[in-house]
């Protein structure tokens, strides 16, 4: 029975088992094609939703600007009217994503009926047939119900047939949410905020395309930018800072003032004006970029205003109707301040001036001939009157042609068409013009509007008075031209070796204008006036190239170490006067330690108003890298300088130098460059570095929890993330946030343990019980290196980690130390103080300026009592301790002393110097070389530096420089046999004692000396092979003690033999 049993069973399992498969395999078919039917129906009812989508677009309505007016259904959302406030492209956008999102949606709804089918639990309605499966999708797509077989089909509330039958959807929230801002906000003010603070950049970046110079254009803080004379005014309001940094919306300054553009009181240049307006605008779209305005319609409108004032200033506005009629001059480039613009400005100007001067000269020339032709009609007519009207007559058309001359070259030297008005109203109404006059035509203009009599015209300073001061002009030109003709041909003869043609063009040209612009007064119209003014342009030739050169090294040098020069600044490489001042208001250049003020506390707005200074703190203009930087562009420029050989060459260092000193940040920059709008705040909040450290302290918190093993209070995270900012703020540039977020994270992984703490307490506390108890001037470093590992252990993180128990013996042993340096500088500058410097005395000098030096550094980090640097010097005595400017009047008696024994040495050498005295001349050249540049400007004008000069050419001395500065330039012939080789010379030719000529068959190398002559040409006729080409180069040279000085070589001259 029981193996009767186990056959049934047996049987019945295959049964079971072959019954099931066959079952299976059928119903399997049928639910792929149904699951099939089903994706095949949402994929039709995807495609049914883009055309849905595509049709909400197409009725769209844009208005001119680009932005959505209407739309199907209402454009409200949570009661804010968007017609008209989100652009085109923004909707379709957000239609796109909302079509997108509803059909990931849909298709994930028909997944799910796709799994029931699979599981064989199809929702009620949907048979397993293909015909089934469609129009069960269509129903789902209608507002039916979908896989649980009870709940309708919702996309967010709304049927998905019925998305994009009206706005609702499309303006909802990111999430779908009823009640959240609409998306299309966020993103419109998003897209507008980043397109202003890049548009915002781009006028800041292209700064140079405008004057620094404010003799082209100037802006004033009270000045109005709207001209609103007979113009309906701006209608907007004005948006500004407030004291506290928020956005103040009170203002409703129509006429567009510069202080409110700019934030600023003083009168700027166009680039200054740009920079200034770009900063402070920038600041202003911070300050809406808060909770409250920030990702709102508000702030959409606040971002239009702003935009709206600065596309007005800087692009300029024309006049409309309604709330556009008003007019905003645009801020001019240089370009057309100086450039097509200002020629055009020129051209008119001295047309319109010489059309004003002939027509009144018309009047004039009739007038006097009239009156001569009465005196000649008279019986006995007065030959004085007869000889005078006919001199005047015969002379009227050259003075005119003079004065018409002069008129065009003076409105030709303006700068600006600023400048062009004011010349024009110098020549024609005889204002000043700048800081200058020129020669005015008002007594012709007036005399032509009142009775016109010889007398009249003759009068002193009159019409004939200006007529023959214009003639006289252009005679003293002339002469002056001809005087620098004579003043080179002197320079080239005499062959003292440090002419500069340059210079001598400079000077001319500098000395020309003189004659058209009168500085101090009134132009004259006295012939001895005139005389007066030659003589001096005269004497501004014969400064002397050296003079001139060793003074501007010497201007140059001053700049670039941050030191006003009296009445000079340099130009900039658009030739503009960089007029600018530096952090200690001087025209200068920025001192790599200099410092500043900080007028109000410094906060970064993307890291959360994280503050890096205090108002009222002094901290130094430049971090340290960048501090470096300004120091060895400082030292290498006055390097260049120094060396150079010409004064074009000066400019061109100081012109390149400048712009790689223009690109070095300041600390004031690198706080606005963190601004949401720049550049590093910009990629700072896009990347959510802050979000970032906050979730990396909290992601580290949880693995090792700083309430534990550390010396935190209640504020560790905040601490280590005030910390971790203080890192990222370290980024000069927006590539390098990536590495300083780097080490914030690994600063934050590294936070000191209680051990970690401990032991490096007990290393200062170490470090302070070495001291010694009597402090000697040698412990200094010892002290300093004690204080520096004490500051950096109150800098470790952790708010209640223990004191340093002997920190008082750090104190007593600075204070000490303090003292013996105060003695030892007292010391030193009493030795010093009562004495006549000597040159003997330069090491001593010296020395007190470094004790100085270095006790001022000390002071300035190290000090703990005051007191004591108020004895230093004479200070215990007299109560005024010693200052830098004790220390500079010695440096300055020690600097006489030199150039007084410079001119001694070159005083000494007989006028006929003999060989004997060439060792005293080498020795006077050689001291003279030593001086600083400041110095040698005192010795190079004397009588005694140019007898000096003379004494070396006497001797052949110095003449390896004039050799050295030779330009050779070589050229070659070839005729049958023979291949010839000329060259010119630039330089002093007559300083050499010959030339050499190399030659090879290579470009580059093989050259051998061919030949050595004193002329400059040579026949080769030797050693050629026809059809080979061959290279020749040649130098100058000249022997010198038996050692020979020779010119750079020639360009290579090449031939092919015949």
């Amino acid at each position: 029975m029981k193996k009767v049993l186990t056959v049934l069973l047996a049987i019945a399992v295959v049964f079971t088992f072959s019954f099931g498969s066959t079952v299976a395999f059928a119903a399997t078919d049928e639910v792929k094609d149904t699951v099939n039917a089903l994706k095949d129906a949402s994929v039709s009812v995807q495609g049914t939703i883009d055309s849905d989508a595509d049709a909400y677009k197409k009725a769209l309505q844009i208005d001119d600007d680009g932005y959505v007016i209407a739309a199907k259904g209402d454009l409200t959302a949570n009661s804010e009217d968007l017609g008209g406030k989100i652009t085109k492209a923004i909707m379709e956008a957000r239609v796109d994503k909302v079509a997108e999102d509803a059909k990931n949606a849909f298709d994930a709804e028909v997944k799910k009926v796709q799994q029931k089918v699979e599981a064989g639990q199809a929702p009620s309605g949907l048979e397993l047939t293909v015909s089934s499966a469609k129009s069960f999708v269509n129903t789902m797509f209608a507002g039916g119900v979908g896989a649980d077989g009870n709940t309708n089909v919702k996309f967010h509330e709304v049927n998905f047939n019925s998305i994009f039958t009206d706005s609702v959807t499309v303006l909802k929230a990111k999430d779908y949410a009823a009640a959240g801002t609409a998306e299309v906000i966020v993103n419109q003010y998003k897209a507008d905020k980043d397109a202003l603070a890049d548009l915002i950049a781009s006028y800041k970046a292209d700064a140079d395309k405008y004057s620094d110079n404010t003799s082209d254009k100037e802006y004033k803080a009270n000045d109005p930018l709207v001209d609103d004379a007979d113009k309906g005014k701006h209608a907007g309001t004005l948006l500004k800072v407030g004291a506290d940094g928020a956005l103040d919306t009170s203002g409703t300054d129509s006429t567009y003032k510069v202080s409110d553009l700019t934030g600023e009181t003083t009168t700027m240049s166009t680039k200054q004006f740009v920079k200034n307006f770009m900063d402070y605008q920038a600041k202003v779209l911070d300050a809406i970029d808060v909770t409250g305005t920030k990702e709102t319609l508000n702030g959409i409108n606040y971002i239009k205003m702003v935009k709206t004032v600065v596309e007005d200033v800087m692009k300029g506005h024309k006049i409309g109707t309604g709330t556009e009629n008003y007019y905003v001059e645009a801020v001019p480039t240089k370009a057309e301040t100086t450039g097509e613009g200002l020629t055009t400005d020129k051209n008119r100007a001295i047309r319109e001036v010489k059309a004003e001067l002939n027509a009144a000269v018309v009047k004039i020339e009739t007038a006097l001939d009239k009156e001569l032709t009465a005196e000649k009609k008279k019986s006995k007519p007065d030959n004085a009157v007869v000889r005078n009207l006919q001199e005047a007559l015969n002379d009227l058309n050259a003075q005119v042609t003079a004065l018409e001359e002069y008129i065009t070259t003076a409105v030709n030297y303006a700068k600006s068409s600023g400048e062009v008005d004011n010349v024009k109203a110098g020549l024609t109404a005889g204002s000043i013009v700048g800081d200058y006059y020129v020669l005015s035509i008002k007594p012709i203009l007036d005399l032509a509007q009142t009775t016109i009599s010889y007398t009249e015209f003759s009068k002193n300073d009159g019409a004939q008075a200006v007529l023959k001061a214009a003639k006289k002009i252009g005679e003293n030109v002339v002469e002056l031209k001809k005087e620098a003709d004579l003043v080179k041909a002197q320079l080239e003869v005499n062959g003292l070796g440090y002419y500069d043609p340059a210079i001598l063009a400079d000077n001319l040209e500098d000395a020309t204008k003189s004659l058209y612009q009168s500085k101090g007064g009134a132009f004259p119209t006295s012939a001895t006036a005139l005389a007066g003014m030659l003589t001096k342009a005269k004497n501004m030739l014969n400064d002397g190239n050296e003079l001139t050169l060793v003074l501007n090294k010497y201007r140059y040098t001053e700049y670039i170490k941050g030191n006003e020069v009296s009445s000079w600044v340099p130009a900039d490489k658009n030739g503009n006067d960089l007029t600018y001042t530096n952090a200690s208001n001087k025209k200068a250049w920025n001192k790599y330690d200099a410092e500043r003020k900080v007028t109000a506390d410094e906060e970064v707005v993307v890291m959360n108003n994280h503050k890096v200074n205090d108002q009222n703190d002094v901290v130094d203009l430049y971090d340290k890298t960048q501090s470096a930087a300004v120091k060895a562009l400082v030292d290498e420029t006055e390097k260049a300088i120094k060396e150079a050989k010409t004064l074009a060459e000066v400019k061109a260092i100081f012109v390149a130098a400048h712009d790689k000193y223009e690109d070095i940040d300041t600390t004031i920059d690198h706080l606005s460059n963190w601004a949401k709008s720049k550049a590093i705040g910009k990629e700072y909040d896009k990347q959510s570095y802050d979000k970032q450290l906050e979730e990396y302290i909290n992601y580290v918190n949880a693995k090792v929890d700083f309430s534990d093993d550390y010396y935190f209070g209640s504020n560790a995270k905040q601490e280590i993330l005030a910390k971790a900012r203080d890192l990222m703020f370290e980024a000069y540039s927006k590539d390098e946030l990536a590495a300083k977020f780097d080490e914030a994270k690994a600063m934050i992984d590294k936070v000191p343990t209680k051990t970690e703490v401990k032991n490096a307490k007990k290393a200062v506390e170490d470090a302070i019980n070495a001291l010694p108890t009597t402090v000697a001037l040698t412990d200094k470093d010892a002290i300093v290196k004690a204080a520096d590992a004490l500051d950096d252990y109150k800098d470790l993180l952790g708010a209640n980690k223990p004191s340093i128990n002997n920190e008082t013996k750090l104190v007593s042993a600075k204070t000490n130390y303090e003292k013996v340096a105060a003695d030892e500088l007292t010391d030193a500058y009493r030795a010093l103080k009562n004495k006549t410097i000597t040159i003997d005395d330069e090491a001593a000098v010296e020395a007190l300026r470094a004790l100085y030096d270095a006790y001022e550094d000390f002071y300035k980090d190290y000090c703990v009592d005051d007191n004591i640097k108020s004895t230093v010097g004479e200070g215990f005595w007299t109560g005024s301790a010693l200052t830098d400017a004790n220390v500079e009047k010695l440096e300055d008696d020690l600097s006489d002393a030199k150039v007084f024994r410079a001119k001694e040495l070159m005083i000494k050498i007989p006028a006929n110097p003999a060989l004997a005295n060439k060792a005293d001349v080498e020795a006077a050249r050689a001291y003279y070389d030593s001086l600083e540049l400041s110095e040698q400007l005192q010795v190079v004008g004397t009588q005694a530096y140019k007898a000096f000069l003379d004494a070396e050419e006497a001797l052949g001395l110095n003449t390896n420089l004039s050799v050295k500065e030779l330009k050779i330039t070589a050229s070659s012939t070839a005729k049958k046999g023979s291949i010839t080789v000329k060259w010119t010379v630039k330089g002093d030719a007559a300083a050499v004692d010959g030339y050499e000529i190399w030659k090879s068959k290579k470009h580059s190398s093989g050259y051998k000396k061919a030949f050595t002559t004193k002329k400059q040409t040579y026949k080769n006729t030797k050693g050629l092979k026809k059809g080979t080409r061959y290279y020749y180069k040649v130098r100058a040279y000249k022997m010198v003690d038996g050692k020979k000085i020779t010119s750079d070589w020639s360009n290579k001259a090449r031939r092919v033999a015949k």
